[in-house]
């Protein structure tokens, strides 16, 4: 069951994302429906690109032997620790997308960037 905003809307944002006529016109009905879609990424990007791709790939493999790593004991502590990094990562680069969104709006002040954003859920 999700547990964040973020993951409760993902599965809408995910069929508007590739619902968008700049996915339709790249990706196939067939790549659509098996879960790949299209991202233009700009050169001064690319470079970010990788880094994020290797967090989700890292992710996906956790993923994947989450239920292996339950059943250790030694893991749970583990386990636990990622979860709340992860969940912070999240909230952070929520905030600072929205610091950026704000910047880019023409608003001469930026919002505070802060290492610990508040909880946004």
């Amino acid at each position: 069951m999700p547990s964040s905003r973020a993951e409760k809307a993902a599965p809408a944002r995910w069929a508007a994302w590739q619902a968008a006529r700049r996915a339709q016109g790249v990706l196939s009905a067939r790549a659509a429906a098996q879960d790949y879609t299209a991202l233009q990424v700009q050169p001064p990007l690319r470079a970010t690109f990788f880094v994020m791709l290797d967090l989700l790939s890292a992710r996906h493999k956790w993923l994947q032997r989450l239920a292996r790593l339950h059943a250790d004991p030694a893991f749970t502590a583990s386990l636990e620790e990622v979860e709340v990094a992860w969940q912070r990562w999240e909230q952070w680069t929520r905030h600072f997308a929205a610091t950026l969104t704000h910047l880019t709006a023409d608003h001469p002040t930026g919002l505070p960037l802060e290492e610990d954003p508040p909880d946004a859920d």
